[in-house]
């Protein structure tokens, strides 16, 4: 049995064994971040054969054993479960750091002899295993606890182990880990805040705390003053941490008291603050580098406080333009990772396998494309590393054969993932997360042809009980992309199958860096602080995007960190709306089972909704009043509009105008009610022959657009404006508004448009 399943959550063990200045020597020692998990895993192994490590214990030679049995147990599968390269890694990089450390250690071992032959120690560790302590194997065999889906997170609680013992301990994670295995997501965050909270007030908050009425209600509350003052210090969103404490509140009464784990406290509960009624655009709300405070639900960056202008541009071309950036990008990835797996196939059918024999040391320029397509089609997957170094050698780079082979490396399906949830917008990150494509009998049910074409069974948790089940009619684009995926993976789930992991069933599946044990997908996080610790990921993906987008540098970083399967979704989503002008039909697109008239709030800052309905709304959606006035036809080719600001001047001034006072309030009676946008309002819009000639002009331009993923916002506007005007003249039964509306598209001259409607 392996002690140490994951190396994820070591970090979160404290050193007890290892002094701290010799600790802070390693890592101060070692050539990079590499030594954080030997050393860690140097303090598990400390607990274990109960023996302590410092400066003094490294000045004598009754250190050897210590070091050799580590290196041995690095070497060896039971104390941590990873491949041998990495356990070789680890052991390399440790032996490296104590050479080093022999310049401050006078009477320090020479242990360079270790790098010849890590091999030694194995049988020292495989002695000590008969005899290893039995409550630290417990400690350091962690406290995981497993989603209804089976997707795993761990508790720290290993400093609580220490301040309230290994029984309270324990019973704190089996509650949690009952009550977890009925929720289809764990979240641990205050979980392990409370853990923490009460390792470090270990004195006023004893195990005792528990058991009493009064006291386990004076615990809440202090920390709970404790958490909302972090939060505040931190500049979090507090009616956001207030949802996510009285969510927490819930599940510690379901789990520890109602099971009666724990004593009920007098009065009402456990302590939960009143949420304040907040409007929905002011949540998801960071604030940038430059101070502004933006609206983080889009891909599009929406600043909430924003001009009309401002607000024309984003409404009407970034968010269309970053959909398109992130479409542009998934389709050629998708397309490229495909071609090579149909390259694959056609290469097999050129070669036989049989004529391959591969030999140790081959260098990588022995293979030639075809030779590795055939041994792969021959092999199939390989099982090990041993495996592979058989069939293609043992130089050759397993990420490079993988590449050739258009294997599913980790992120790779990405591209796919977010083709499907632009095609279909109701497809949302918890509807492909272990989407399973066969049931538990071998029946593919979750990729199902009907009557009308394919549809994508799944389940979306958020909708609950009987409305968890999604049907996805699919098209014949993302149809296409499904069986792509089907076939991408078909050599992980042929092996998964032969193994008898039931991973097989998933759909989206990968073998990490190269020829990684297959495993589920995981849905890539893209962020500031991944790209500044990777920065081979982001230069990967700057490659990538290079051709779909003008971003580069730490624009592009900022973009990137904003591309999400949700932000995606939600960017489709409003432009749903932006096309319709419609809320249900956003909610249709969306696959909500409700329609909600306050929907676009949740997607939209005020500043952003205020433009909609102060201008757009009043209209598309509150009626048009057409005032027909006598001018020149040839007004576009008298004024010689220079750039777009002017010609948008120009018709702001003359083309739109607010409803006069008197029309208004012509009684003249005093309010002292602002001006709220949800009331009935209109504008006028001035229709005369130049005017008119103008706008026909322009909305042609931009229709005929050669270049129309440069042509501006504003210009978009003003294009969609006029659809409108004219839509309504020939609605209308005005002789003298038809008569102008004729005028204006003979005069028309969309080629003086053409140099205006681009950005600079």
């Amino acid at each position: 049995m392996t002690i140490i399943s994951s190396t994820l959550f070591l970090p979160n063990y404290p050193f007890r064994k290892i002094s701290e200045p010799l600790a802070k020597a390693f890592q101060t020692h070692a050539s990079s971040e590499l030594i954080n998990v030997p050393l860690k895993l140097l303090e598990c192994y400390l607990q274990l054969i109960e023996a302590e490590l410092s400066y003094v214990h490294l000045s004598s030679r009754s250190c050897e054993p210590i070091i050799i049995g580590f290196v041995g147990a690095l070497r060896s599968r039971t104390l941590a479960d990873s491949k041998e390269p990495v356990r070789i890694r680890w052991a390399r990089r440790f032996v490296e750091t104590l050479t080093s450390l022999r310049d401050e250690i006078p009477g320090m071992p020479n242990f360079d002899y270790l790098m010849a032959d890590l091999e030694e120690g194995k049988e020292l560790w495989d002695s000590q295993q008969k005899k290893l302590n039995p409550l630290a194997l417990r400690y350091w065999n962690g406290w995981q606890v497993d989603s209804l889906k089976g997707v795993p997170s761990f508790l720290a609680l290993g400093e609580l182990w220490h301040s309230h013992g290994p029984e309270f301990t324990e019973e704190y994670y089996r509650t949690w880990k009952t009550f977890s295995a009925k929720q289809a997501r764990c979240n641990t965050t205050l979980c392990n805040k409370l853990a923490s909270y009460l390792s470090k007030n270990s004195l006023e908050w004893p195990t005792t705390t528990f058991q009493n009425p009064e006291n386990i209600k004076s615990f809440f509350l202090h920390f709970m003053k404790e958490h909302f003052l972090t939060a505040y210090r931190e500049n979090l969103n507090i009616p956001t941490q207030i949802k996510t404490w009285n969510r927490f509140i819930s599940n510690c009464e379901e789990a520890f008291i109602q099971s009666g784990v724990w004593a009920t406290p007098f009065g009402d509960g456990l302590p939960r603050p009143i949420r304040p009624k907040q409007h929905r655009a002011q949540t998801r709300v960071s604030v940038s580098d430059e101070g502004v405070e933006i609206h983080e639900k889009l891909i599009t960056r929406v600043p909430l406080e924003i001009t009309d202008n401002e607000a024309i541009e984003i409404l009407f071309k970034s968010i269309h333009k970053d959909i398109e950036t992130v479409k542009s990008w998934a389709t050629e990835q998708a397309n490229e990772l495909y071609s090579r797996v149909q390259l694959r196939i056609l290469a097999t059918t050129r070669i036989n396998s049989s004529e391959i024999k591969p030999r140790k040391g081959w260098q990588r320029r022995s293979y030639d494309h075809e030779s590795i397509c055939a041994i792969f089609q021959s092999n199939g997957f390989p099982s090990s590393r041993m495996d592979f170094e058989h069939q293609y050698g043992y130089t050759i780079l397993s990420a490079d054969v993988a590449n050739i082979l258009g294997l599913p490396a980790a992120g790779t399906l990405y591209p796919y993932q977010c083709l499907l949830v632009a095609e279909h917008n109701e497809i949302t990150e918890s509807f492909l997360k272990n989407f399973r494509l066969y049931d538990d009998k071998g029946r593919r049910s979750g990729f199902v042809k009907t009557d009308t074409g394919y549809q994508l069974v799944g389940f979306k948790d958020r909708r609950g009980g009987k409305l968890s089940e999604q049907k996805i009619q699919l098209n014949a684009n993302s149809t296409k992309r499904i069986f792509e995926v089907i076939k991408i993976t078909a050599p992980l789930r042929k092996y998964l199958k032969g193994i008898g992991d039931s991973r097989w069933k998933e759909l989206f599946l990968t073998c990490g860096k190269g020829f990684g044990h297959p495993r589920t997908a995981v849905i890539p996080t893209w962020n500031k602080a991944l790209f500044d610790k990777h920065t081979r990921i982001f230069e990967r993906l700057a490659q990538q995007f290079s051709n779909h987008t003008s971003l580069r540098g730490t624009e592009l970083k900022n973009f990137l960190s904003r591309v999400t399967l949700s932000s995606l979704r939600a960017s489709c989503g409003v432009e749903v709306y932006l096309k319709t002008q419609s809320v249900e039909a956003m909610s249709k697109a969306l696959g909500h089972a409700n329609h909600d008239c306050l929907q676009l709030s949740h997607y939209l800052p005020e500043s952003i909704l205020a433009f909609f309905q102060a201008r757009w709304i009043r209209i598309f959606q509150r009626g048009l009043i057409c005032d027909a006035m006598k001018d020149s036809s040839f007004l576009i080719e008298a004024a010689d509009f220079e750039t777009m600001e002017e010609l948008n001047l120009f018709l702001k001034n003359h083309a739109l105008k607010d409803i006069p006072d008197h029309l208004v309030n012509p009684e003249n009676t005093q309010t002292t009610e602002p001006y709220s946008a949800n009331q009935y309002s209109e504008v006028y819009i001035s229709v005369d022959p130049g005017i008119m000639t103008a706008l026909v002009s322009l909305e042609k331009a931009v229709a005929t657009a050669e270049r129309p993923e440069e042509v501006t916002g504003v210009a978009r506007y003003w294009a969609d404006l006029t659809k409108a005007v004219v839509a309504e003249i020939r609605r209308d039964n005005d002789a003298l508004l038809k008569d102008h509306l004729y005028v204006a598209e003979q005069r028309c001259n969309p080629r003086r448009m053409e140099k205006l409607i681009y950005e600079c």
